[in-house]
């Protein structure tokens, strides 16, 4: 459960509430966006994710976030519990390669034009690199 986007801490503590009311263990929130539009709210970044593990982990929350390229992964790994790849993302194989040597799920989200076998080639790039932690979303 959660947003599309993590836009704010007061955001973030109003929906953890939620998630603890209702016995949710796990949020997932984008703090890098990839929009259409370069002048769109693009996400908070890593301070954004900072903030987000932060309130989380003081409350028992996983986190899931979108990842976007390979250079994000170190840097972020230790405020994630599961890598996301957007639709967007899904063929970005360097990334997937990349994200098969990280000891933590993945979550692959299919996009609309997305095929079946695409998706599961895709979880195959993450497979074959050794990362067997995989979630697959339609």
């Amino acid at each position: 459960a959660g947003p599309c986007s993590i836009e704010s801490e007061e955001q973030v503590e109003n929906i953890v509430a939620h998630l603890l009311e209702n016995n949710i263990r796990i949020m997932r929130g984008g703090v890098f966006k990839p929009r259409s539009s370069p002048y769109a709210f693009r996400g908070m970044g890593i301070d954004g994710l900072k903030m987000f593990n932060k309130i989380c982990r003081a409350n028992g929350i996983k986190i899931i976030t979108e990842v976007m390229q390979v250079s994000q992964i170190a840097e972020m790994y230790e405020y994630v519990d599961v890598f996301q790849i957007g639709a967007r993302n899904s063929q970005n194989f360097n990334l997937l390669d990349s994200l098969g040597e990280v000891d933590k799920p993945i979550l692959i989200k299919r996009g609309m034009s997305g095929t079946i076998d695409e998706l599961l080639q895709s979880a195959e790039y993450i497979f074959s690199h050794g990362n067997e932690k995989l979630m697959l979303c339609e």
